[in-house]
């Protein structure tokens, strides 16, 4: 029900590509097709549909779930919050980080490290390579959730151009598909019928 709100299916190119891939890690076609043949006695098609679909259906539905702003509310106000603690308040990145940030980088105050393009997703690295050493951004949303980020230094190559960044961020993790599938159970009256 919740990919047909979404719109979101798998198509016939992407159940190929990734079985492709498969096939590649395992060895072969002739390998791939004994492995589930002596596993499972299944073909490469009842594989797909049992096992490849809903895996990549979850997947995008997961991604559509964490981008509905209407489902972040909740997140998208503590990073406001947080924000304004930053900006209007002069509030420590790294203490404010250590406190609220979403992630295994909050126990060095939210330290990323250096990165180079390509190393990060797109929305983030756009933000973190136009930012100069000491300037803090607005709120970037990603798939991960919201994200401040603090430029600590650039790198720069032979021509000037910035290869690498440090940076720190504070992320507040949006609502997930987990999450939200255990909020709706919390929400829905469900019987279950025991035969005795």
């Amino acid at each position: 029900k919740l990919a047909v709100i979404y719109n979101v299916e798998v198509n016939d190119n992407e159940l190929n590509e990734e079985t492709d891939n498969l096939i590649e890690e395992i060895g072969g076609q002739q390998a791939f097709n004994n492995q589930l043949q002596n596993l499972y006695n299944w073909t490469v098609d009842d594989f797909q549909q049992e096992i490849l679909k809903p895996l990549l259906l979850k997947n995008k539905l997961s991604l559509a779930i964490i981008l509905d702003d209407s489902l972040n509310i909740e997140a998208r106000k503590k990073a406001e919050e947080i924000l304004t603690k930053l900006k209007d308040e002069g509030g420590s990145f790294i203490e404010l980080a250590k406190e609220f940030s979403e992630d295994v980088t909050s126990i060095q105050g939210g330290d990323l490290g250096y990165f180079s393009k390509g190393q990060m997703v797109e929305e983030f690295e756009k933000v973190a390579f136009s930012l100069e050493p000491g300037e803090i951004s607005d709120i970037v949303k990603t798939q991960f959730g919201y994200h401040i980020i603090k430029v600590e230094e650039k790198l720069t190559g032979e021509n000037n151009e910035v290869t690498q960044v440090r940076a720190r961020h504070i992320l507040v993790r949006g609502m997930d598909l987990d999450a939200y599938l255990e909020d709706l159970k919390q929400k829905q009256f469900i019987l279950r019928f025991v035969k005795i």
